[in-house]
């Protein structure tokens, strides 16, 4: 059963693109939406985690991000997410490959930790700033100490004209540099590095973006 996936009103927005509908409507249409292969930053830093590795993925949708390097490394992932045909293509990329895969039916806005993981995955999440803050707090909690946060949102910069129209409408849905270095600001942030490229998954996330890509090691000691 989803984790209250209908957000509260104090979450909740007018928006069809943050309602669950929206985007089961467009996982059932889109074989594979955002691509079958992952994004290559997020490839590269999964790349360096060790077999065994349990990863979070946070409104992870089909796995995409998480799945290929988890058959490449041997991880054992749980996709998060709010869509339920996201998570049927997951589940049922996972059972193809023999990943160790869990799919949760949660949103990331009402989502609690249940447990711990060695690392969490957090790419194009569009959120507003207070759902944003309740956010970091739960990936620093379900990320053990010592652990990995890995993430990848578009920057202010975005909404120039030398970028394509993909990703957020809204100035409250880029993320800053400085947001991520406060939030993170006990732990040790290996990267938080601002990057113009071009993105290339699927019909949906095509073009030139001005992103922000994060490689965060949790606090060892949390005492």
């Amino acid at each position: 059963m989803p984790d209250n996936p209908a957000a509260s009103p104090e979450t909740s927005n007018a928006r069809a693109s943050s309602q669950p509908a929206f985007w089961d409507e467009r996982y059932q249409a889109h074989d594979r939406l955002f691509g079958p292969a992952p994004d290559p930053f997020l490839a590269d830093a999964l790349s360096g985690l060790p077999s065994g590795t349990s990863v979070l993925d946070v409104g992870g949708g089909d796995g995409r991000n998480t799945l290929p390097p988890a058959h490449e490394h041997g991880f054992e992932v749980t996709v998060l997410d709010f869509a339920p045909h996201a998570l049927d293509t997951a589940t049922a990329y996972a059972n193809a490959h023999n990943i160790a895969c869990t799919a949760l039916h949660a949103d990331v806005r009402t989502w609690t930790p249940q447990r711990r993981y060695d690392a969490a995955v957090v790419a194009f999440v569009q959120l507003l700033p207070n759902e944003r803050t309740r956010l970091y707090d739960r990936l620093r909690t379900a990320v053990r100490p010592g652990g990995t946060i890995i993430g990848l949102w578009f920057r202010p910069d975005h909404a120039g004209k030398a970028y394509d129209r993909i990703g957020p409408s809204k100035s409250d849905r880029y993320v800053h540099a400085q947001e991520i270095r406060r939030v993170f600001a006990t732990d040790t942030v290996h990267t938080c590095t601002a990057v113009d490229r071009t993105v290339q998954q699927g019909p949906v996330l095509r073009g030139q973006a001005a992103l922000l890509q994060v490689h965060v090691e949790r606090e060892q000691d949390e005492s």
